[in-house]
C-alpha cells in the first residue's frame, strides 16, 4: 500500500496567500481556483473577478476563514434560495479569492459581493458535483503543474521531486525519469473541485495516449478546499515520451491540461492483437492466417495454446499485420483455443482460435437450379445453403482432395444417365451462406441434344470425402450420354 502524499507545493500556497492574475471583467465572474473554468462545486476554492475591487491586498492568516476582508464579503445564494456566506482568502486589485461553502445546494446559485455592506457587484454560477481542476506552477491553469513525482522503493521508502523548476523568473515543466526498474513511480497533483466524484472508478486517466492507474483522487486533507490527485504506478511504456499532457477525466468532466516532461530511454511497446481472420480452422487443414494489431512490425513467432498439433511458416509482420500459414495436424484436439503473438519487445495478448472437428458431414439446402442447352453443350448453374466445419469446403483446384460436387442427371425418357463431378469457386465457411457451381458437360451436336423432363441429384463433397445430404430437383433438359457412362472430372470457374 503507498501512503498518499500530502505535502503541498509552493505554487499552491501561493494561490492560497497570495493574489494569482489581474485579469478583470465588468462584472462578478467565478471560476475554479485552478483550471479557471467557469464551474463550481460545494467546498471548491474559486475566484471571483470585478473591476471594482480596487488596489488592495489583503489575504486571510488564519483559519477557519473570515468573511470579511478589506471591507468586502461574499454570499452565495444556493437554488433553495439559502444565503450562506463564503470564506474569503485573498482580497486584491480585482479579485476574491474564496471557498464556497461546503453545504452549498446543488444547480442555480448566485454570488454577491459586498463592500461594507453595500452590494458592489454580483454573477450567476451553476453549482455542480464536481467541477475538477488542477492547479498550475504559474498560477495560469497551464504549463507546469503544482505537484511532485515520487519514487517508491521495494522498502516503501520513498523519494521525491517537483514537477516544476525555476527558468528565469518562470515555472516550466521539470523533466523526470520512470525511476530503477524495481520503483513505482507515482505522481501526485493538486487539485480543487474534486472531492464530490461519485467513486474513484470514475476517475480516469491517460498519459501520450496510454492508461494510467488513478491511485487517489479526494480530499487534500491539510488545506480547506484543496483537493489531490494521484496517477499511478506509471506504465514504464512512458519512458522518454517527451512533452506530454495527463488527460483525467472526473465523473465524465475533464480536468485542464498541464504539461509533463518524460525522460529516459524511449521504449518500443510490447505488441497488441485484435482480431484474426480465419478465426478457426479444421483437423488437418491449411489455412493463411492474417492477424490485426499495434506495434506488430518485429514479430517474430506466433503461439496457439495449446500448440503442439499446430505449426505456422510464413511469417510476415507489418506494424499493424502479420500473416502466416497455419498448419493444423489431423488429429489435432478440435476446440477453442488462443493464438497470441512475439516481438523483442514482449509477448501480445490472447485472442480466442478455434479448431474445428471433421466429424460433421456438410449439409445442403434450399438448392436452386438454373440449366441452359446451347452449342456448347448444356449448362446449369445451382446455388444452395450449407451447414458444414469451417475449411471442410474450400476448393483448390484438384477434384480428387477437395471440396466439390456430384451433379447425376436422369431424364425420364431414357435409360442414359450423365453424371458430373464439379469443381468451382471457394467456399469459406463459416461467414457465407449460400455457394455458386457452374457445371458444363463435353459439347453436344445440336441434334443430339434432347429436351425433356428429368431430375438432378446434387451432392456436396468435402475435402475429407464425407458426403452431404442429396437433393434432387427436377430439369426441362436431357443430355444425350452413352448408357452407364462413367464420372466425367470438370473443373470450371465461377459462374
Amino acid at each position: 500500500m503507498i501512503t498518499v502524499f500530502r505535502s503541498i507545493s509552493l505554487p499552491v500556497a501561493a494561490f492560497l496567500f497570495a493574489t494569482v492574475s489581474s485579469a478583470q471583467v465588468p462584472n462578478l465572474a467565478i471560476v475554479d481556483a485552478a483550471g479557471f473554468q467557469p464551474r463550481a462545486a460545494p467546498d471548491m476554492l474559486a475566484s471571483g473577478f470585478t473591476a471594482v475591487i480596487e488596489d488592495i491586498f489583503e489575504a486571510a492568516v488564519s483559519t477557519p476563514l473570515p468573511t470579511e476582508l478589506a471591507g468586502y464579503s461574499l454570499t452565495i445564494t444556493d437554488s433553495t434560495q439559502v444565503d450562506r456566506p463564503a470564506g474569503l482568502i485573498v482580497v486584491a486589485l480585482g479579485q476574491v479569492n474564496f471557498l464556497i461553502p461546503p453545504e452549498t445546494a446543488l444547480g442555480s446559485a448566485t454570488a454577491t459581493l459586498r463592500l461594507n455592506g453595500e452590494i458592489v457587484a454580483a454573477g450567476a454560477l451553476e453549482i455542480t458535483a464536481v467541477a475538477p481542476g488542477l492547479f498550475s506552477a504559474n498560477s495560469s491553469g497551464s504549463g507546469a503543474p503544482a505537484g511532485s513525482v515520487i519514487y517508491v522503493a521495494p522498502d516503501e521508502s520513498q523519494r521525491v521531486q517537483d514537477l516544476h523548476e525555476l527558468d528565469g523568473e518562470a515555472r516550466v515543466p521539470k523533466p523526470f525519469d520512470l525511476g530503477a526498474d524495481d520503483e513505482k513511480v507515482i505522481l501526485v497533483f493538486f487539485a480543487t473541485g474534486v472531492r464530490g466524484r461519485s467513486d474513484l472508478s470514475n476517475v480516469t486517466a491517460s498519459i501520450d495516449g496510454v492508461p494510467v492507474p488513478v491511485a487517489f483522487a479526494d480530499d487534500q486533507g491539510e488545506f480547506l478546499g484543496l483537493d489531490q490527485i494521484n496517477l499511478g504506478p506509471l506504465p514504464r511504456i512512458l519512458s522518454g515520451r517527451g512533452m506530454a499532457q495527463p488527460e483525467i477525466v472526473v465523473d465524465d468532466v475533464c480536468v485542464n491540461l498541464v504539461d509533463l516532461i518524460l525522460d529516459g530511454p524511449e521504449l518500443v511497446p510490447a505488441p497488441s492483437l485484435s482480431s484474426v481472420d480465419p478465426a478457426s480452422a479444421t483437423q488437418g487443414e491449411t489455412v493463411e492466417l492474417m492477424l490485426v494489431g499495434e506495434d506488430l512490425l518485429e514479430v517474430t513467432e506466433i503461439e496457439l495454446a495449446p500448440a503442439d498439433d499446430v505449426a505456422f511458416e510464413n511469417v510476415i509482420s507489418t506494424s499493424t499485420t502479420v500473416t502466416a500459414r497455419a498448419i493444423v495436424d489431423a488429429a489435432a484436439d478440435p476446440g477453442e483455443r488462443t493464438i497470441d503473438v512475439l516481438s523483442p519487445q514482449g509477448r501480445s495478448n490472447r485472442i480466442p482460435f478455434t479448431i474445428q472437428s471433421l466429424s460433421q458431414d456438410p449439409m445442403i439446402s434450399n438448392l436452386v437450379l438454373n440449366p441452359n442447352v446451347n452449342d456448347l453443350g448444356i449448362t446449369f448453374t445451382v446455388s444452395f445453403d450449407f451447414d458444414a466445419p469451417a475449411g471442410n469446403l474450400v476448393f483448390n483446384g484438384t477434384v480428387g482432395n477437395s471440396a466439390h460436387m456430384e451433379a447425376i442427371h436422369e431424364s425420364e425418357n431414357t435409360t442414359n444417365v450423365c453424371r458430373y463431378r464439379v469443381g468451382g469457386p471457394p467456399l469459406h465457411l463459416p461467414g457465407e451462406t449460400s455457394g455458386r457451381f457452374r457445371a458444363v458437360n463435353t459439347p453436344l451436336d445440336e441434334d443430339d441434344v434432347a429436351l425433356g423432363p428429368g431430375t438432378i441429384a446434387i451432392t456436396l463433397i468435402d475435402a475429407a470425402g464425407a458426403r452431404s445430404n442429396t437433393i434432387v430437383t427436377p430439369v426441362e433438359i436431357r443430355p444425350v450420354c452413352p448408357e452407364n457412362s462413367e464420372f466425367q472430372n470438370s473443373l470450371f470457374p465461377a459462374p
